[in-house]
């Protein structure tokens, strides 16, 4: 028998008063529902203050609330909720939350309990369950308290049989049971709480109205039974996996507001009796496989204001009857294969405000009704076939505007395209080749003429041969008389336009060149090609095709007919050479580097002409070398070695103590010989192993010692030089505790837990598979930490990586901060040492000089500076040195004083650095080196920024105290610049600029040169200056105010020429001032680290001189 419960209706009138407070506004003062009908007036909600974040994990502290409670009397499901009352307003942070309490006496949130069902989000109503004899309270918070609110609680009734049976079908064929969320789902439980339900009474009985499951994993087909919620008005289920087609019962469902089916696999077309849901105004089927064309039933749908069929593979065209829509405010047909032409019904559209047919087949040109389409701000036809003149739309709202990838050309625009560049986002480049490819057989000594087809007066030509502009070929068309074979290729056209800007149109391909059938060699090709699986080639552009030259062949070079060059490297060819090769009669280069071939190498001595034959990496035996590599060797340039690597890679944790044994497959030939070898992983150098010259490897009792990569190299004394490897064999052991140590200890030292990519860092698995570590043996040898967003500093521990021989840190990580800990001098096994784009700084540590076997050392982009380390002179196996001072990810180090290096086989590049005249000319005078960049240098000036006012007199300089190191600058020549351009006369350490005007607004900087280093340039730093109209100071003393670096980080500069004691006040955008202080002196260092990333403006106050203003940047 159905249980009943006590069923209350409140209707909770709330006035707008700001004096008099809810009597329920707390737990302990909640209302008690005990009637029907149940009505309290004079209600303001908004007492406390509000806290407008969703309700985290139920925890609603901080929002203000009414509350009710009661005392169940039976078992059922009732549903409270409220809505906008007459005065209306926002309810959209609202919340009803439902309660249990052991009796109606609590007195604090404390004492109650949450319902789970009674969900902790923003919304307007709670459905639960309730029990005989239970106490309940009803938390209820309106976003805008201040406004009538209706309250409802009542029992949930449920929805007729009908409905409730085509929701079990549709759980059942959509299979329900593996959906994200099948909360209540073919339980008894009413259907209103059922997980995307919503159900309303209508004429005095429950009714689905709208059904949400997007996202939630369904899978299957939708039933027939879909028809049977007669008042439905959203069908919400996109972002699934439904497949199968769209039912056309679908169209039985006159309710429809909504219908949103996006995004499945749905198939067979799109319903035409969907065209009878009148009231629908949403319909959004895109993404789907659906196929076929667009029915001209779905025009009928004139309430429409949003439709969407997006990648649906859509053919045929767009029907005019789509003119119908008029309500349409939202379009998108793209990513189909729709053809023909937009109709010019298009232009009824005028509710249209987004438009989106890029990426169809549509052609013709644009309906000038378009123009009509008055509320249009996006429209999108990229990539299609659309041409001929763009109707005028200057007269549109337009914000996107995107018609590239089309066949506009010049013309096209010309007329209003200074308008089209208004528009915020205007793309139009690039548009398709304005003539098809050509192909033309000719013979040597014949003429032709090829024409760009484009005539435009505002047009610029210019012609290519082969990718190479042709000088002077600058007109329409291009003539070439008595064409010879060097003339024979390809040739295309650029155009631009003056009025058009940004926009190169092109030519198709014009192919000049001789029949390929007509070639003595096309034969041979064509045995190439099929006795090597061609069809199974990377690349076989154009190969068979009779109706392209033999020139035009991938990897084919001819002269007059004749196969001059074969380079197919890299190109997947399989099988064996076919013999017809050595009838290439005037072949000079025949590269088959790095493919899979095999079989007997034909006798290409026979080709007189031959200079090049390459057969470097493929499967090739010493058998197959041996019957004519007397002969091929005769070839100037005859490369075969090695060959690829046989065999698969073995990688093995071997246990000390254990016989292993491993074997190299034998290789056919003559007198085959084996060595095995040990090999670095760093630099691929091998070393034999002794007593190990068979096919077969054996390691009996194995040590930590022999823990290595290994290979084996056969070779043959008939084809010497020639070597074929085993792919190697690592024998991996567990790193040492110390080194794994090491690892953890940088993991932890530079937030490990946050890096980009720290797989397997710090757990179990072996040390070997930690993202970025390579291992040798039992070993770490390498480590790659780049790009990790490591956030810290460097450990000590990094020392105990002893057998390290490359360590790469960086490439943007600037949030890895600090110095090089000197423990770094410890790996000496050390080879190459990079770090690159980091945040440390300081000095090079002295122990540096300890790594004596780097040969590598690229220290780019980072904050380094001081002198460099007079140890660096033991590094004499230094081959590459690059430590400049360019600045990328925004650092730039800073290196000064003596150069150390002793390298006579170094590459050493120091530009952009702080040294000076004095620190390099003894280097590059008497330095021990291969080569040596050091220009230009930087002075040890900052970067500033002056403004100042109108008549004002400036004076800006370089420090060159310094530039000797000796304190003298006898020798210097000075050259100042303003925006890049040389000052005439401006050659001294100064320049001063008197009476300053807003003309003088420039960026400055100085460059020095020294006849002792005269390939040498010092530049100093930038010197932007701004002359403000708007700026008034005394005229009897016009200081000028210098901040610098902006954008700051850390430490602000400041210099106040003539200044000597004024206030200083910074403020943020707001104009709340932030810091004041007092500055003592012309130059003053202030610390802004604690400011907030912004704009800030710095203001200077002096008792006599005025108020002086400056914007900076805090980064």
């Amino acid at each position: 028998m159905k249980q009943k419960i006590l069923f209350i209706i409140v209707v909770i009138t709330v006035q707008l008063s700001f004096t008099q407070a809810p009597t329920n506004d707390t737990v302990g003062n909640a209302t008690e529902l005990t009637s029907l009908n149940f009505i309290e007036s004079s209600i303001r909600l908004d007492l406390a203050e509000v806290n407008t974040a969703n309700p985290n994990g139920c925890n609603t502290s901080g929002f203000s609330a009414v509350y009710y409670k009661f005392t169940a009397t039976e078992n059922t499901f009732v549903n409270a909720g409220i809505t906008v009352g007459a005065t209306g307003g926002s309810i959209i942070n609202s919340f009803v939350i439902a309660y249990t309490a052991s009796d109606l006496n609590a007195t604090s949130m404390a004492e109650l309990t949450h319902l789970p069902e009674s969900e902790c989000v923003f919304g307007t109503q709670t459905s639960f369950q309730v029990f005989t004899g239970q106490s309940y309270y009803i938390m209820i918070h309106r976003s805008d308290a201040n406004a009538l609110t209706n309250f409802s609680f009542s029992e949930v009734s449920d929805v007729p049989q009908v409905e409730r049976d085509a929701l079990i079908d549709l759980y059942t064929s959509t299979n329900g049971a593996n959906w994200t969320n099948n909360t209540n789902w073919n339980t008894t439980n009413p259907v209103s709480t059922w997980h995307g339900i919503t159900t309303n009474n209508i004429g005095g009985t429950e009714h689905v109205t709208q059904i949400n499951l997007g996202q939630n994993n369904l899978t299957g087909t939708l039933p027939t039974s879909i028809e049977d919620f007669t008042h439905l008005n959203s069908l919400q289920l996109n972002t699934n996996n439904i497949s199968g087609t769209i039912p056309v019962g679908i169209a039985n469902l006159q309710e429809l507001n909504v219908l949103l089916l996006a995004v499945n696999n749905f198939s067979g077309g799109i319903p035409p009796a969907l065209g009878n849901l009148n009231t629908l105004t949403y319909l959004h089927l895109g993404d789907n496989p659906l196929g076929g064309s667009i029915p001209v039933e779905i025009f009928n749908l004139t309430n429409l204001n949003y439709l969407d069929f997006r990648a649906c593979n859509l053919t045929g065209t767009i029907p005019s009857e789509i003119g119908n829509l008029t309500n349409l405010t939202q379009l998108f047909l793209f990513f189909n294969n729709l053809s023909g032409s937009i109709p010019s019904e298009f232009g009824n559209l005028i509710n249209l405000n987004n438009v989106s047919l890029n990426g169809n087949n549509l052609e013709g040109s644009l309906p000038s009704t378009i123009s009509n389409i008055n509320n249009l701000q996006f429209l999108n036809l990229a990539d299609n076939s659309f041409s001929g003149e763009i109707p005028d739309m200057t007269s549109l709202p337009l914000s996107l505007l995107w018609v590239q990838n089309n066949m506009f050309t010049f013309e096209d625009f010309e007329n209003q395209f200074t308008s089209y560049q208004n528009i915020n986002d205007f793309q139009y480049a690039p548009q398709a080749n304005v003539t098809e490819d050509q192909v033309n057989f000719i013979e040597v000594g014949d003429n032709l003429v090829i024409n760009s087809g484009l005539t435009s007066a505002n047009n610029q030509y210019q012609w290519f041969f082969n990718n190479v502009p042709i000088e002077g070929e600058t007109a329409p068309s291009i003539t070439i008389n008595n064409i010879q074979s060097e003339q024979m290729g390809t040739y295309f056209c650029s155009i631009t336009n003056s009025i058009v800007t940004g926009l190169s149109l092109l030519t198709g391909e014009f192919i000049i060149g001789q029949d390929p059938v007509l070639s003595p060699d096309y034969n041979i090709l064509i045995d190439l090609y099929a006795a090597t699986d061609g069809d199974s080639w990377t690349n076989n552009t154009n190969w068979l095709n009779q109706n392209i030259p033999l020139s035009s062949w991938f990897g084919i070079t001819t002269s007059n007919n004749n196969v001059t060059n074969v380079n197919l490297a890299y190109n997947n060819l399989q099988g064996s050479l076919p013999n017809t090769l050595t009838e290439l009669s005037s072949a000079v280069s025949l590269v088959f580097n790095n493919n899979n071939l095999s079989g007997i190498i034909p006798n290409f001595s026979s080709i007189a002409t031959l200079e090049f034959l390459r057969l470097i990496n493929n499967d090739y035996s010493f058998l197959d070398f041996e019957p004519n590599y007397s002969n091929n060797s005769t070839i100037t340039n005859f490369l075969y070695s090695p060959q690829s690597p046989i065999d698969e890679e073995i990688v093995l944790d071997a246990i000390i103590g254990d016989d292993y044994t491993f074997n190299m497959s034998s290789i056919e030939g003559t007198n085959v010989q084996y060595q095995w070898h040990t090999l670095s992983t760093f630099d691929q150098s091998v070393t034999a192993v002794t007593d190990q010259t068979t096919s077969q490897l054996s390691l009996d009792n194995i040590q930590e010692s022999q823990l290595d990569a290994y290979t084996c190299i056969a070779t043959s004394p008939l084809v010497p030089g020639l070597e074929i490897r085993r792919n190697l064999i690592e024998l991996k052991g567990a790193v040492s505790q110390t080194e794994r140590n090491a690892l953890i200890a940088l993991y932890n030292a530079t937030n490990g837990p946050n890096w980009t990519n720290a797989e397997n860092w710090n757990t179990a698995a072996p040390v070997s598979t930690w993202q970025g570590v390579t291992t040798t043996g039992n070993k770490v040898t390498r480590l790659a930490l780049q790009s990790f967003n490591p956030n810290g500093n460097l450990p000590e521990d990094i020392g105990s990586l002893t057998n390290l021989e490359a360590l790469y840190i960086g490439l943007g990580d600037t949030n890895l901060t600090g110095t090089i800990p000197t423990t770094i001098g410890n790996l000496t096994n050390l080879k190459t040492f990079w770090i690159q784009g980091t945040g440390l700084s300081g000095e090079i540590p002295n122990s540096f000089g300890n790594l004596v076997n780097l040969r590598e050392i690229r220290f780019l982009a980072n904050n380094f500076t001081g002198q460099l380390p007079a140890s660096l002179s033991n590094l004499t196996e230094l081959v590459d040195v690059q430590m400049t001072g360019f600045e990328f990810f925004g650092n730039g180090s800073s290196f000064s004083g003596p150069i150390p290096f002793n390298a006579p086989n170094a590459n050493i590049n120091l530009q952009d650095n702080n040294f000076d005249f004095g620190d390099l000319e003894p280097f590059v005078t008497n330095g021990n080196y291969l080569s040596f960049n050091y220009s230009p240098q930087n002075t040890d000036d900052q970067e500033e920024m002056i403004t100042t006012a109108v008549g004002s007199n400036i004076t800006i300089s370089v420090n060159d105290n310094d530039l000797n190191r000796n304190g003298e600058a006898m020798n210097n020549q000075y050259q100042w610049f303003k925006d890049n351009v040389a000052i005439t006369g401006a050659n001294a350490s100064s320049y001063t600029i008197t009476n300053a005007q807003t003309s003088d607004n420039g960026i400055y900087y100085c460059e020095i040169t020294n006849t002792v280093l005269p390939d040498l340039t010092l530049i100093r730093a930038d010197i932007t200056i701004t002359v403000d109209s708007s700026l008034t100071i005394d005229e009897s003393e016009k200081p000028n105010l210098s901040i610098y670096p902006n954008p700051v980080q850390n430490w602000l500069n400041i210099s106040t020429h003539h200044l000597q004691e004024a206030q200083l006040e910074i403020y943020d955008i707001q104009g709340k001032k932030v810091v004041s202080k007092i500055l003592n002196g012309e130059k003053n260092t202030l610390n802004v680290e604690t400011l907030q990333p912004a704009i800030y403006i710095i203001k200077i106050e002096d008792e006599q001189l005025g108020v002086i203003t400056q914007r900076f940047i805090k980064k």
